[in-house]
């Protein structure tokens, strides 16, 4: 029975296809073709602890094949948090299975544990080119479970042995490389003494707080080498509330990572600022201008030789900072070494007079969007801001677990290998989201380098129970395109407890999505019944929490999972009458008809549509 995955990733893991884009790559087609068939497994994180593995097939019908605890979860400590026992019986059980569902049983303990991202990636880890040294391989993250990640090699599906884990604890790390065979049987190989590990692991004790989805790729190299990488943002601190002053201590830094064995390839921290171009000002570690809290996903962009391959990285932190990894050797010399990649800053979203000594957050917790210029090697960065979640201790007050921004932003600027030094927000143009007029040329002569929109403030409209407009989920970027959903958050009042004749108060909002040009802030996509063009459509009571791009023959899938909040007022169908001629819009079935462009949730009983709160609906249009 599988408890809450939270943050828990799942991988499909398949068998290898030739025409994928690692094609490109010595020894794949040789490794893809010879590869024995297998059935497809699909692995999952669950908050129990678990990993499990499951047959997606029809046939299978998702039975569950098998479960498996991964080393990381092998600490005694760890174990103990999951034990809860039967009401009046001796089997352990994962749930609260000692009240009715309506009165909170039959939910999973709040234990956070594989909360993190899971991933599936083929790598050729031995660097031979006859096919021999291909694998597949899944990366798991802890999420809010802890500061750590591990590897599986995962070539036989239902066989998966562990190739190596690291995992920061407290002030000490956990290492484990090169596991052997039947590593379940020799626990004492896997839960050693905690120590600082080696020199080469010792930057692993940066990592912070529910560090972000890592990335995984391939860069090239000089003489035809290859270098395989991940790469993993630091996440936040878990000493709260922030210290500024301490801000780089724990969360800043991003690493680079050796897939086959966990070693460090390269760390950027925030106390290497002046090792690496970075801006000028300021003294301590951690403050503005420097490297903050890296809670940004990061984003690979692709190498200018090869569009198969990596050419670089984009991360952010929480002081608004976005900083580029250049880890292609664009001068093929051989003589480089892949440990000398650099790192700069190229924009921040403070302004020219606060980022040199201000400590303000501008956390870009889900990442950014990257597009590159059709001529030249010039892209454009876009993204948006929201409060951040950190760690809190029982004794802190209600607030103490969250970061809040100084102001919330959507934001698109243009970068370029010869750009001279960092853009603050000074070199943005501030544009108006209800203006259809109100938009960005690069080619304007006012030295202006993007554009950005400011969100809705906190009591915006006189709505004194109202809260400020914040980016809700990562950007997509759809031929050219930027697509962003935000939310603005409402508490109401439902009535009065009569026990204790307290007001109750709850959640309610809306989304927006936004659909501009990443280069000019301009609308491209929302027509109203009227023929008005907008900037963004609302969703009311609904909260977006996720955008998804699923192109394929040509077209654009553009998934967007949301949450009812409120199904007496929710208002699916009255929008899809006000936006009646979206443009550019199919229904899921790929017709045109306008009463078809936004579907509404099948009804499940109960009043206004029959969704019940809380409930999680999966909605998409297509996109030409």
């Amino acid at each position: 029975m599988l408890t809450d995955l939270g943050q828990g990733g799942i991988a499909m893991v398949n068998d290898p296809v030739v025409s994928s884009a690692d094609s490109v790559l010595p020894g794949y087609n040789a490794w893809a073709k010879n590869a024995v068939p297998q059935s497809p497994v699909l692995y999952a994180h669950t908050n129990d602890g678990l990993l499990r593995l499951i047959d997606p097939s029809k046939a299978g019908k998702g039975k569950e094949i098998m479960s498996i605890i991964p080393p990381p979860m092998l600490i005694p400590a760890r174990l103990s948090t999951l034990k809860a026992r039967w009401a009046g019986g001796d089997k352990i059980s994962m749930l609260n299975v000692t009240g009715t569902e309506d009165m909170g049983g039959y939910r999973s303990f709040p234990a956070y544990t594989l909360d993190g991202s899971l991933q599936k990636r083929n790598f050729n880890l031995e660097q031979k080119e006859d096919g021999t040294g291909w694998g597949e391989y899944l990366l798991g993250a802890l999420g809010r479970g802890g500061g750590g990640l591990y590897m599986l090699d995962v070539s036989k599906h239902v066989q998966p042995e562990m190739k190596w884990y690291r995992e920061k604890i407290g002030g000490g790390l956990l290492v484990s490389s090169n596991i052997p065979s039947g590593y379940t049987s020799n626990v004492a190989y896997v839960y050693s003494e905690i120590d600082l590990g080696t020199d080469a692991d010792k930057d692993y004790l940066k990592l912070g707080f529910n560090s972000p989805k890592p990335i995984m790729g391939v860069v090239p190299l000089p003489d035809s080498r290859r270098q395989n990488f991940i790469a993993l943002a630091g996440g936040a601190m878990s000493d709260v509330p922030i210290n500024p002053q301490k801000n780089g201590d724990e969360g800043a830094t991003l690493l680079i990572v050796e897939p086959k064995d966990g070693s460090i390839i390269r760390a950027f921290t925030g106390s290497s600022m002046k090792d690496n171009n970075w801006r000028v000002g300021g003294d301590v570690t951690g403050q503005a201008p420097y490297m903050g809290m890296m809670v940004s996903e990061p984003i690979a962009f692709r190498s200018s030789s090869n569009p198969y391959l990596t050419g670089g990285i984009i991360a952010a932190d929480n002081r608004g900072n976005i900083f580029q990894v250049d880890m292609e050797d664009v001068d093929t010399k051989a003589a480089r070494n892949p440990v000398q990649w650099d790192i700069r800053t190229i924009a921040t979203l403070q302004t020219e007079t606060s980022s040199s000594s201000g400590a303000d957050s501008y956390a870009i917790p889900h990442g950014v969007a990257v597009g590159r210029q059709s001529q030249g090697n010039a892209m454009w960065i876009a993204g948006g801001t929201a409060d951040i979640s950190v760690r809190k201790k029982a004794t802190d007050n209600n607030s103490a677990g969250i970061l809040k921004n100084k102001e919330q932003l959507i934001f698109s600027f243009m970068t370029n290998p010869a750009q001279a030094g960092p853009y603050n927000r000074d070199n943005f143009q501030s544009l108006d989201p209800d203006k259809l007029e109100d938009i960005f040329s690069i080619n304007s002569g006012n030295g202006k380098t993007g554009w950005y929109f400011p969100l809705k403030k906190d009591g915006d409209d006189g709505n004194q129970n109202g809260f400020r407009e914040y980016v809700c989920a990562k950007p997509i970027l759809i031929n050219g395109t930027l697509f962003v959903a935000t939310f603005m958050q409402q508490m109401i009042d439902t009535g009065e407890d009569s026990s204790t004749c307290e007001p109750q108060r709850t959640f309610d909002g809306n989304s927006r999505l936004y659909a501009v040009d990443i280069r000019s802030g301009k609308a491209t996509t929302w027509t109203d019944k009227d023929g008005n063009t907008r900037k963004y459509i609302t969703f009311e009571h609904i909260k977006i929490s996720s955008l998804t791009d699923l192109a394929s023959g040509g077209k654009g899938k553009l998934l967007i999972r949301y949450e009812i909040l409120s199904p007496s007022k929710n208002n699916l169908a009255s929008l899809r009458e006000r936006y009646s001629k979206l443009r550019n819009v199919r229904d899921r079935d790929g017709n045109s008809s306008n009463s078809d462009t936004i579907e509404e949730p099948e009804a499940t009983g109960g009043g206004g549509n029959g969704v019940p709160p809380g409930t999680t609906i999966i909605n998409y249009w297509l996109m030409k």
